[in-house]
């Protein structure tokens, strides 16, 4: 997944313009699948990962949209994508909208400093959740 989708969308997205609000949500290509190297018929199983994490911008005075995709769902993932960003970016983020997810908040709280991390219950309710800027 990261070979045919990741790599290039950060080539094409390269690093976000600084923003106040941020979303993360998991996105999942396709179904779970067991694969086997090619190359190794002795080798074991092992379980891919479907899974991507899409970072999108809900600040209102931007257009909105996709900003980043990750390869995985876990709190490093977050934290390797906002590791790529610049300190800029970093600091100018206040909220970050994300389903229940703790290792997401973990990897976000480890990245530096966030006024509010909101938990969603509803996944990709982004255009809902682009009124979140009028509770601060």
């Amino acid at each position: 997944m990261h070979r045919i989708l990741v790599r290039p969308a950060a080539e094409v997205l390269g690093q976000a313009a600084p923003m106040t609000m941020i979303g993360i949500d998991e996105t999942r290509a396709r179904s779970v699948r067991w694969v086997q190297e090619q190359n190794d018929p002795g080798s074991t199983w092992r379980r891919s990962n479907p899974c991507m994490t899409s970072i999108v911008d809900l600040d209102r005075s931007h257009p909105g949209g996709i900003i980043g995709l990750a390869p995985g769902r876990s709190g490093a993932c977050v934290q390797g994508w906002l590791a790529l960003q610049s300190s800029l970016f970093r600091a100018t983020v206040q909220v970050v909208a994300i389903d229940p997810s703790a290792p997401y908040a973990a990897g976000i709280r480890r990245s530096g400093p966030v006024s509010l991390i909101w938990p969603h219950r509803v996944g990709l309710m982004w255009p809902h959740l682009r009124h979140a800027g009028d509770l601060l």
